[in-house]
């Protein structure tokens, strides 16, 4: 792929790279064109229902299209600078639509609580709804995602041959599992912790996606194994075990008591972030139960990914901290090799962090 300087966004990425995706008598060159915006309703279950922005070029239609993705927490039209990007691609003779996020602005639903199955519903009765429209192009609409955004467009890719294209943005290439424990210990090397304090912050990690996986499946031999020069956390593990038997309420009392005896004089005094409180880091605990990423924790995005047929353009940093780009980078790079897909590119931009940033010394520049 032809090196690329990074622009300060995305979002302008996507412009430079928009030829790759869209034939080129697909698109627009009216570059004096206003956009036009207009509000669209879609209807995606009996308790899902969508609003959000069409914005069209007013140069000859019918246009190609994109649907604007967001990550994982609840969300309105305008994250990402999605409405920047939206006039932006308008100039360029792309449509685009961005909706809020179930349970914002207009939108009805609860974004937490939904699977990466059920969000890809949401982007192709999207494209649907755009299909259906005169002045749009049946053969170019496609899906840009933003993180968990990413996820989502290779998933809705896999299932209908409705996406002409997509674009993902640090969607990571491994499982919500093992890209969680990438972020905690990347946090905990940012933060300078020891390497035995790592180790305690990846274990209370895996405790919290084994919680939430199976407890009847939970290995207590093994975790007594390798806890067992951390007492603490062989109570803790004793508190996880007896969970079955535990209401929420004194599950959480339990918790929040070992939590906060180790905030105060355990290995976690100096240390513990002072904007969570130990009350809500526990209701945090509780409340991820009910969340749509539990259900989706081992989901192996390449079985996705391999089945997708439409051009594809990945992009990643390689100073991403809560997704290890370069190393999803290359496990896409292999399965497109495998699959012999064409029409696709995957980069990686060098000091470029999750929302493709230019960084130094921690702090965003670019």
């Amino acid at each position: 792929m032809k090196e690329i300087p990074l622009p300060g966004s995305p979002c302008i990425l996507f412009l430079v790279l928009v030829p790759i995706m869209i034939p080129s008598g697909l698109v627009s060159s009216d570059k004096d064109s206003i956009a036009r915006e207009t509000e669209i309703e879609i209807v995606c279950s009996e308790t899902v229902k969508i609003f959000g922005t069409l914005t069209l070029p007013t140069g000859i239609g019918p246009h190609p299209a994109v649907v604007l993705l967001h990550g994982s927490s609840r969300k309105t039209r305008r994250a990402h600078s999605f409405d920047q990007l939206a006039q932006a691609l308008a100039l360029k003779g792309i449509a685009s639509f961005r909706y809020d996020s179930p349970g914002t602005g207009k939108s009805s639903g609860k974004q937490m609580e939904r699977t990466l199955t059920e969000r890809a519903q949401d982007a192709l009765n999207s494209i649907k709804a755009l299909k259906k429209r005169d002045d749009i192009k049946r053969n170019g609409v496609g899906l840009y995602g933003v993180s968990e955004g990413g996820w989502v467009v290779y998933r809705a890719a896999s299932l209908s041959k409705q996406v002409d294209f997509i674009v993902s943005i640090s969607g990571a290439a491994v499982s919500k599992s093992l890209q969680g424990r990438y972020f905690v210990k990347m946090l905990c090397q940012n933060k300078g912790f020891s390497e035995e304090d790592t180790k305690k912050f990846l274990m209370a990690t895996v405790l919290n996606q084994e919680m939430n996986r199976d407890l009847n499946t939970l290995d207590y031999e093994k975790l007594t194994e390798e806890l067992k020069s951390w007492q603490d956390w062989i109570d803790l593990l004793e508190l996880v075990k007896a969970r079955k038997e535990l209401n929420d309420r004194e599950f959480g009392n339990s918790i929040q008591k070992k939590v906060s005896n180790w905030v105060q004089s355990g290995w976690l005094k100096g240390k513990w972030d002072k904007r969570i409180t130990v009350k809500n880091f526990v209701t945090g605990i509780l409340e991820d139960r009910k969340r749509g990423i539990w259900r989706d924790l081992d989901t192996d995005p390449i079985e996705h990914i391999e089945r997708i047929q439409c051009p594809m353009l990945c992009l990643f940093g390689d100073s991403d901290e809560m997704v290890n780009g370069p190393e999803s980078a290359e496990i896409i790079k292999r399965v497109l090799q495998k699959t012999s897909h064409k029409k696709s590119k995957v980069h990686v931009y060098p000091k470029a962090d999750h929302a493709l940033k230019i960084v130094k010394d921690g702090r965003r520049v670019y």
